[in-house]
């Protein structure tokens, strides 16, 4: 090479590759496995400090200067010589700092470098964490992000306005969008490998990084695509007394950085046929994905629906029904002990985790429990759909995304109990939680995501009955995922195998220390079983009374998914028959569909239905509605997905190759449009009862303070809301005249026949003036049933008037 070191125009010979036009000084050989590429543009002495600083630490890397054009001799090439620098590329073409990135990558990776650490030239990063980087890559990892503010780095006169912008808007965006946990992404302190700069998934080496997006680019990428990520601490001293040395300056500067920010986190930056905006309908559309409304519509309207039907039962509060007050009625306890103690009244079961939970809110807001206790259900809800966005996009791509996303967020099951007092939502958060977090381990089998794989069964044990199942379903989906994929050879499966075997076995020991030795899930689970049917699927209808069929438990599973679309094709004869067999095809299809490609989503749905119908053969698991395969809903929702968008394509292809795309666009809209509206509507009408107007009514023209009677359905609320007059209430228990003929008083744990109960109320109202009768929480079949509590209330009392009507409850005045 000679002495002087020419600049030479910079020859790239990947012909893909886009790569800004750019002159290149070598100064000296290749010497080491990773380069360092410095980003500079008028630094001065500050570039200058660092280059020796660099030099006297003499890291394992080569040193590449990336100029944007300096003009202030600062890179004299004598002193770059003398630092030890290997080459200085010039660029020559527009663009600015993302530009400069991609000159200097492109050519480092043409000289066959495993690595690139990257750091700003300014000076305000501590070099003696270079080391750190190089070790990193040696272990593996694909993208290290440095960063002040983990343990042991130091942020030195960071401007206020910097921290917060970076702590509270751009790492949390970040974050977010690569499914992983970052503190300091505005930091160009970097690592990256070359088979992650070189994945044509991510394909960096585009003239749409010009600016700034390249860095927020290659952040959430590799979370995306599972490549291995960690942060690791750095030093970032601002100097002090002096301007920020920075090239973000300005209003302008600050808002077009946030546009681009927000860009690429919604995915405008994906290359094409990758992006989460393209592919839509039938054939990827191509491109960044900005230049058609499809993607807009689909995720604007799968995102609005899922926050509005989340937020219409917040805004619009109720008393809560059945179900809720039974649990409300129980709440707050005494002590802390008293968690392990059978609930005292109406015989409600729920998870160890959520009657915690539940507790502590009732504790802060004794007096306003119910809107506190919605608000957690919501709160689950939310995460939940995100942990579900976070695994379907990495198994799926183009419309199918949206598709799953609102097949599983704008389930029947998901609204209604998204804002429910109960536990069921908590069980479709831990099956999304436990399918994120197996996905994790398959794509990067580090210790780590082995512990939060373990450590998201233990939690889930606490928050569902289901946990058994949905851990041996979701390990078996894992390790069918890393065989079919082509894992094949023995070590590998047996060592995979062993570690879920462990974190199996470690989540079953707690399942069984804490429900089987502990007399609340034991009292609590008995009585779940009573209540559901002996604890069987009992293959018959749960209104109809249909004969023994097989075709329930397929009817029961899609329920949770169907419920909008039952009620619509309720007309026609066999209607919620032939909704289950379009499901059960859509199934079919994106089960095959999904085997090909991803197994994991599956086999895991098709070991959790085959465990719950054997155990439900058996006796050994309570279920008998939709509600009880709420933990089903991720697993299937996305296969679901699968299969839906695969005949939806199908379809458009056949009707007319030339509007196929289109066609199959509109289709799939049409789709998530009808879960949106079907979902809004259900949270409209959840089930609900408004006891509070008659509490009121009650009050004010019950003067003589005759006897009040209770429905059962009522009984709940009334114990909640109006504590004091519950004591003085009668108990009137469940007057359906389809079931047994010995009825329950679940309040006082007695078990009478009809015919006496009913001797029993006449007996009590003979001889009295006036009598009261509340009626609430009961359905167009039970009617009949209460007829006899009118026409005994009229032979002994005198005539019963209709005094106040009131959401599905009845105040009704005898005498």
């Amino acid at each position: 090479m000679p002495d002087d070191a020419p600049l030479r125009p910079l020859v790239i010979k990947e012909a893909s590759w886009e790569v800004p036009a750019a002159v290149l000084a070598e100064l000296a050989d290749k010497r080491e496995r990773y380069a360092l590429v410095i980003p500079v543009i008028n630094e001065g002495e500050r570039i200058r400090r660092q280059l020796k600083a660099i030099a006297e630490l003499a890291p394992a890397l080569d040193v590449i200067i990336a100029d944007g054009g300096s003009t202030d001799g600062s890179l004299d090439l004598d002193y770059l010589r003398s630092c030890g620098v290997r080459a200085l590329l010039v660029k020559r073409g527009p663009g600015r700092l993302s530009a400069q990135l991609r000159m200097a990558y492109a050519w480092a990776l043409q000289e066959g470098y495993d690595g690139i650490v990257t750091v700003d030239g300014n000076g305000k990063d501590g070099v003696e964490a270079l080391p750190r980087f190089v070790a990193e890559l040696e272990a593996g990892i694909d993208y290290i992000q440095g960063s002040r503010y983990r343990k042991g780095g130091a942020a030195i006169n960071t401007p206020p306005d910097r921290k917060l912008a970076g702590r509270l808007i751009h790492a949390p965006l970040l974050s977010l969008a690569a499914g992983e946990w970052f503190t300091d992404t505005t930091n160009g302190f970097r690592g990256y490998t070359r088979r992650y700069l070189t994945d044509p998934r991510v394909a960096p080496f585009r003239d749409r990084f010009d600016r700034y997006n390249l860095l927020f680019y290659l952040t959430l990428r590799a979370g995306q695509l599972g490549y291995k990520s960690k942060e690791v601490p750095v030093r970032r001293s601002y100097p002090e007394g002096e301007k920020t040395p920075t090239k973000i300056s300005g209003l302008s500067g600050r808002v077009s950085m946030m546009v681009e920010l927000l860009r690429c986190c919604l995915g405008g930056c994906h290359p094409q046929g990758f992006s989460p905006f393209a592919g839509y309908g039938y054939q990827h559309t191509g491109g960044t994905g900005w230049a058609s409304p499809w993607p807009a519509i689909l995720w604007s309207l799968t995102g609005l629906f899922i926050l509005i039907t989340r937020a219409i039962p917040l805004l619009f509060p109720h008393d809560p029904w059945l179900d809720e007050a039974m649990l409300m009625a129980n709440l707050p306890l005494p002590d802390l002990g008293s968690l392990f103690q059978p609930l005292p009244l109406f015989e409600q079961a729920a998870p160890l985790g959520y009657l915690v939970l539940a507790n502590a809110v009732t504790s802060v807001f004794p007096d306003a429990a119910a809107l506190p206790l919605r608000g957690l259900s919501v709160v689950a809800s939310l995460i939940a759909a995100y942990l579900t966005f976070l695994t379907v996009r990495r198994l799926m791509s183009g419309a199918s995304v949206p598709l799953a996303v609102a097949f599983v967020c704008l389930s029947y099951l998901a609204v209604v109990y998204s804002v429910e007092i109960k536990q069921y939502i908590f069980e479709y958060f831990c099956s999304a939680l436990m399918m994120y977090l197996s996905l994790r381990y398959w794509q990067n089998r580090l210790s780590q995501n082995l512990v939060l794989f373990t450590l998201g069964g233990l939690a889930s044990i606490l928050f569902s009955f289901t946990a058994p199942i949905l851990i041996a379903s979701v390990g078996t989906g894992l390790l069918a995922q890393r065989w079919v994929k082509g894992l094949l050879h023995l070590p590998s499966l047996w060592r995979d195998g062993l570690c879920v075997s462990l974190a199996f076995l470690a989540v079953m020991f707690l399942f069984y220390f804490i429900f089987y030795t502990h007399p609340v899930t034991e009292t609590q689970l008995a009585a779940f079983a009573v209540i559901y049917d002996a604890g069987k699927l009992s293959f018959t209808s749960l209104v109809d009374d249909q004969a023994r069929t097989w075709f329930l438990f397929p009817q029961l599973i899609f329920g949770g998914f169907a419920d909008g679309w039952i009620r619509t094709l309720r007309w026609l004869p066999g209607g919620k028959e032939i909704i289950t067999w379009l499901f059960l095809a859509a199934l079919l299809v994106g089960g095959l569909e999904g085997f090909r490609k991803f197994p994991f989503l599956s086999i895991s749905a098709l070991v959790a239905a085959f465990l719950i119908f054997v155990l439900s053969l058996a006796g050994l698991f309570p279920i008998t509605e939709e509600r009880h395969f709420a933990f089903m809903v991720p697993l299937v929702g996305p296969v679901l997905a699968i299969g839906l968008f695969r005949c939806l394509g199908w379809l458009s292809y056949w009707y007319s190759r030339g509007w196929s795309l289109q066609l199959a666009n509109w289709l799939t809209l049409v789709v998530v449009a009808y879960f949106g509206v079907s979902s809004l509507v259900q949270s409209t009408k959840l089930a609900r009862q408004e006891v509070s107007p008659l509490i009121t009514y009650l009050d004010a023209h019950n003067e003589s303070n005759a006897p009040v009677w209770v429905y059962y359905g009522a009984q709940p609320a009334m114990r909640v809301l109006a504590p004091d007059r519950f004591a003085q209430l009668g108990q009137i228990s469940h007057a359906s005249s389809k079931t047994s003929w010995v009825w329950e008083n679940r309040v006082f744990g007695e078990t009478v026949h009809k015919d006496k109960y009913l001797e029993e109320f006449r007996r009590t109202l003979r001889g009295l003036p006036e009598v009261w009768l509340l009626f609430s929480h009961y359905r167009s079949f039970e009617y009949d049933g209460l007829i006899l509590f009118f026409a005994i209330a009229e032979e002994e009392v005198g005539d019963c008037r209709q005094v106040l009507k009131e959401k599905g409850t009845l105040l009704w005045k005898c005498g």
